[in-house]
């Protein structure tokens, strides 16, 4: 079983995130790109827990490319 996890990063959301909480050691990091995270299991883990979202742009991506 994995545990004392520096960094997660979520990019499946739900079941996954909630699991991950478990293997972080305290003061970890959760990044996720699926879902906000879950304020009460980042209170009573002790982890540093943050959320990104971003909207799709083609046209952006096909100036960068």
């Amino acid at each position: 079983m994995l545990h004392d996890i520096d960094i997660v990063f979520d990019t499946l959301g739900a079941e996954f995130q909630h699991k991950s909480y478990a293997i972080l050691k305290e003061g970890g990091k959760l990044v996720s790109i699926v879902d906000p995270s879950h304020p009460n299991l980042t209170k009573t883990t002790n982890v540093d827990a943050g959320f990104v979202f971003l909207k799709p742009d083609g046209e952006k991506l096909r100036e960068i490319a």
